[in-house]
């Protein structure tokens, strides 16, 4: 088994590749938000700005 991140809030996968663990699925969703910190938001592709905690960041589990 493989993990893949999703991203609801926009509808897509939030990583190019997917993870040997679960564990590392949820590490890359708990620092997620910090890639934004900077700028202060997340722009949705909706073109809306939220704050980088409120992107709905969703494990899915793919069989290889």
């Amino acid at each position: 088994m493989e993990y893949l991140v999703y991203n609801n809030t926009d509808g897509f996968i939030a990583h190019h590749e997917s993870f040997g663990t679960k564990q590392e699925a949820q590490e890359f969703i708990n620092e997620f938000p910090k890639r934004f910190e900077r700028q202060g938001y997340y722009l949705t592709a909706d073109r809306i700005k939220i704050n980088p905690n409120e992107v709905d960041l969703r494990i899915h589990e793919v069989e290889v």
